[in-house]
C-alpha cells in the first residue's frame, strides 16, 4: 500500500508540473523584430515599462515573453527608432523598426595652411635649430637629424648619406624614396621618386 501511495503522489506531481509548463508555454508571447529591410535584428532591447524587465532578441530576431495581462513594451536598437507596443497574453507580434539616419553637413579639412605659422600646422612637422646642431659634432649632420621623431639619418660612406622618413627607405639604398624634398621651393626629388642626398 505504501509503494502504491508513493507512486500515486509522484505521478500526481509530474502531472501538475506538465500542466503548469503547458500553461506557461501557452501564455508565452512571442515578438519578432525586423529592420525596415525585413532582416531580423539581433540584440534588440525589449523593455517592460511597468517593472523594468529587459529582454533581448536572438539571432532570428525573436524573443519569448511571459505576459500576465496587457502590458506596454518599448522596443529599441542602436540605429533604429524606438517603438512602443502593447502586448496581450499568448500573442505573436511582428515589429518592424525604422532605421534612423542623420545626414551630416559637409566638412572640409585643410591639412596645411599656406601662410600659417609652422608650429600651428596640422601635420607632423619638426624643426632643427642652431642649438640642435651645436650639441653634436659640427662636422656631420647625422646626430642632430636623428633627434627628430620618425627620421633615421645614416652616413653610408664619405659624402654619401641615406635618410629614412617613417620607413620610406625600405627599397631605397642611397637616399629617400617616395618623399618629395624641396630646397628653397625647388624640387630636389628626381622624377622617378628618388632623392639622393650627397653633401
Amino acid at each position: 500500500m505504501n509503494i502504491f501511495f508513493r507512486s500515486f503522489i509522484t505521478s500526481a506531481l509530474i502531472l501538475v508540473t506538465l500542466i503548469q509548463s503547458e500553461s506557461d508555454l501557452l501564455a508565452q508571447t512571442t515578438i519578432q523584430v525586423f529592420s525596415d529591410e525585413l532582416r531580423p535584428i539581433v540584440g534588440a532591447t525589449i523593455s517592460q515599462e511597468s517593472d523594468g524587465a529587459v529582454f533581448l532578441t536572438d539571432e532570428k530576431g525573436q524573443a519569448g515573453l511571459k505576459v500576465a495581462a496587457t502590458e506596454t513594451y518599448l522596443i529599441s536598437h542602436q540605429g533604429y527608432l524606438a517603438q512602443e507596443i502593447s502586448l496581450r497574453t499568448g500573442e505573436t507580434r511582428i515589429v518592424i523598426l525604422q532605421s534612423s539616419t542623420l545626414k551630416l553637413d559637409e566638412i572640409e579639412v585643410e591639412g596645411f595652411l599656406r601662410n600659417g605659422n609652422l608650429g600651428k600646422q596640422a601635420g607632423a612637422i619638426s624643426k632643427l635649430g642652431i642649438g640642435d646642431f651645436e650639441r653634436f659634432n659640427k662636422i656631420s649632420l647625422v646626430n642632430a637629424v636623428n633627434t627628430l621623431p620618425g627620421i633615421r639619418f645614416e652616413e653610408r660612406a664619405s659624402g654619401s648619406y641615406r635618410i629614412s622618413i617613417r620607413g620610406s627607405s625600405i627599397r631605397a639604398p642611397f637616399g629617400v624614396r617616395n618623399v618629395k624634398v624641396y630646397w628653397n621651393e625647388i624640387p630636389f626629388t628626381e622624377p622617378g621618386g628618388n632623392t639622393f642626398i650627397n653633401f
